[in-house]
């Protein structure tokens, strides 16, 4: 909505129709009223704030009435359905409407709920834009920015137009390709890499491994550490973790109990069990769950981005992200090698 003369003229023809105490004891707009431009009024407001009343001509219906309600409750207001003085108050602010989802661009200050599918879309990617709420905020801008530069991208400090709503969209549902996860990982089937396929590509979404920087260091990592995704449990039998503290080892028999598993090798019963409680899933209890790929790649993700490690890609720090993998340099040449092939294949 244009911030323009004759629309503030009608905003306070609007106001006054809110207020106005009709013969009956009711107060301002609400189903039968006869003011049209003012209904029609609030009925594009309602539309700019998220409440769509699916039409915009004047005629104050049950749809008009129920959105109402709606923004009433969402606004802590008192849920009568009819627009007063302090509904219209808050109703006001919501002053940009678009015609589609980035038509004209989305900008701080807009409430819509075509900002809110765009927050959702870069929570989802780990660009953080705060509270998803549908409000175009500054925190919204520079979360739009951050996704700008990590996908190099032009229009810095612009809102969100049509192709960048694009790009984000198709970030959201990208992933690798099986054909990119065989070149990736030498040795491994096709057959194979169709079964994983889906789970790691989950797992990279959920996670915000949603660049080609950080999918390659993501993929020649875990291709290291599994030995091309060939195995998600340790070949030896974790007996030499027997009373290792330093992984929470306590009782007899954790050493085996908690041995590597999932393609990026957790160990360890205190491993497990941040993991679990992060997870929602019981690894403390029934660790061989983390040998499943729905399970040891949620794992890795969940790993790779509590260690911080997506920044450490941004920025192709691909040896510290080995350090604190591994704790040291061990594999740095395969795993460089790897990281080379990666990136060529992204």
């Amino acid at each position: 909505v244009k911030d323009t003369a004759a629309r503030r003229r009608l905003n306070k023809r609007t106001a006054n129709a809110a207020k106005k105490v009709h013969a009956n004891g009711t107060k301002g707009l609400g189903v039968g009223a006869k003011n049209k431009d003012a209904v029609k009024n609030v009925q594009v407001h309602l539309r700019a704030a998220g409440y769509d009343p699916k039409h915009t001509g004047g005629v104050f219906d049950e749809r008009t009435e129920g959105m109402v309600k709606q923004f009433q409750r969402k606004k802590k207001l008192p849920v009568t359905g009819r627009v007063d003085g302090r509904t219209w108050n808050a109703l006001e602010k919501s002053r940009i409407e678009s015609k589609g989802p980035a038509s004209p661009a989305q900008r701080i200050g807009e409430h819509s709920g075509a900002v809110k599918t765009t927050e959702r879309l870069l929570k989802k990617l780990g660009f953080n834009p705060g509270k998803v709420d549908g409000v175009y905020t500054k925190a919204t801008q520079r979360a739009v920015d951050r996704f700008r530069r990590a996908h190099k991208r032009k229009g810095i400090g612009k809102g969100v137009t049509a192709a960048t709503l694009k790009a984000i969209k198709k970030a959201s549902r990208g992933g690798i390709t099986t054909t990119q996860l065989v070149k990736t990982m030498p040795g491994l089937s096709r057959s194979r890499a169709k079964t994983l396929l889906p789970h790691l590509n989950k797992a990279m979404r959920e996670f915000g491994i949603n660049t080609k920087k950080r999918q390659a260091a993501f993929l020649a990592q875990l291709g290291h550490e599994s030995v091309s995704l060939r195995y998600f449990e340790e070949i030896a039998s974790g007996a030499a973790y027997e009373g290792r503290l330093d992984l929470g080892n306590t009782q007899p028999g954790d050493g085996k109990r908690y041995k590597g598993r999932g393609p990026i090798q957790l160990t360890g019963r205190a491993n497990y069990r941040s993991a679990g409680k992060a997870l929602g899933l019981p690894l403390e209890a029934k660790p061989k769950m983390a040998s499943r790929p729905s399970v040891g790649f949620r794992i890795a993700g969940w790993f790779w981005k509590t260690r911080g490690l997506n920044a450490l890609a941004d920025q192709g720090r691909f040896d510290d992200i080995t350090r604190r993998i591994n704790g040291g340099t061990n594999g740095a040449a395969d795993r460089r090698a790897r990281w080379a092939i990666a990136k060529r294949v992204l």
